[in-house]
């Protein structure tokens, strides 16, 4: 029996399940399938069945899968799409279903459900809003390992990754905006995130961990319009230009400098603020591309990055509460479907 208190911490899916089906259409999917079809055939699975099949995976997280097509298997219409096909045909289907399918869904779905989202997350930072039309947030994150291996990888001892995700989230809407798989583990945060540039508006507040506090990745800002915060990468070489100011924030000391970075191989030399905030033994150091302390103050920067966390809140979401603490599936493809 539920506890008054037990009661109290339930959490209310309705609304949520709401704002899934409704704009998930069959209408919506097949545009999608238009847009990217190259040989792709329509089959029994469509992706309007399996963007339907997947997310009721994610809302009612069963034990596996073969109890998630035993339950769909009436076509009772509780959720679950109505598929005459056998359960070996859904398995047959996830691996060679490209996962740029459900990424473009995806981005399709972020697109009908953008209005309704309010800008309520991040209060405290929404005067930002009145410089940058969005403020964002980018990290990186592996994937947890494999549960069920192919034969020929049951014998080895290591930790199977199936790959590796990088996430971008509107801060002011608590949403996140794009997501991008890449089925190598070992691929370089730094390049994964530097692809997913092309999906950030252009104006926007990117801010990120000190991994990309590094010329590169400067200079990719800098060419897209976009102004980046992040942690200064120690790696990074650099030449101090002028001090700008010093003041006192949250009871420490702050210094804003200008810095000139030198650049790898073909890319450009950039020009950065450093701001290196100190309290006894605790030291902060940002980069940042805004050069002018009116685009963007230091007490504005200061407060501002630890928000960088609320992007942290996917790869929890998704292995806590999503349930995705491991995946079944070995393949490059089952494995983008299923996360």
């Amino acid at each position: 029996m539920a506890t008054p208190a037990s009661r109290a911490q339930r959490v209310e899916r309705l609304g949520t399940v709401q704002v899934l089906h409704e704009p998930l259409t069959t209408s919506l999917c097949q545009t999608v399938l238009q847009q990217i079809r190259t040989t792709e055939r329509e089959r029994r699975w469509s992706l309007a069945a399996l963007a339907s099949f997947w997310t009721e995976v994610i809302l009612r997280a069963p034990q596996s899968l073969p109890q998630a097509l035993e339950e769909a298997a009436p076509g009772n219409g509780a959720g679950w799409p109505r598929v005459q096909a056998t359960p070996e045909a859904l398995f047959e289907r996830c691996p060679t279903l490209h996962g740029r399918f459900f990424a473009t869904l995806y981005e399709a779905f972020v697109a009908q459900v953008l209005p309704q989202a309010t800008p309520s997350s991040a209060a405290p930072r929404h005067p930002l809003r009145a410089r940058f039309p969005e403020v964002w947030s980018v990290a990186g994150a592996r994937l947890d390992a494999v549960a069920h291996r192919r034969k020929l990888l049951r014998e080895g001892r290591a930790c199977v990754l199936p790959g590796c995700v990088t996430a971008c989230s509107a801060l002011s809407r608590g949403i996140p905006r794009h997501l991008d798989f890449n089925p190598d583990a070992a691929a370089g945060a730094l390049p994964r995130a530097t692809a997913a540039l092309a999906h950030v508006p252009q104006g926007t507040l990117l801010v990120g961990d000190r991994w990309y506090g590094v010329g590169a990745f400067c200079a990719a800002l800098t060419s897209r319009g976009i102004a980046g915060l992040g942690r200064r990468n120690g790696c990074q070489r650099w030449r101090w230009l002028r001090a700008l100011a010093k003041t006192g924030v949250a009871g420490g000391t702050v210094g804003d400098t200008l810095l000139e970075g030198k650049g790898k191989k073909d890319s450009p030399t950039q020009t950065w603020r450093w701001l290196r905030w100190r309290q006894g033994r605790a030291c902060w150091e940002l980069l940042t591309t805004m050069l002018g302390p009116e685009q963007l103050s230091v007490s504005d920067a200061l407060s501002l990055y630890p928000w960088r966390w609320k992007v942290e809140r996917v790869f929890f979401d998704r292995k806590e509460v999503l349930h995705r603490h491991r995946f079944s599936t070995s393949s490059p493809h089952g494995v983008a479907l299923q996360g």
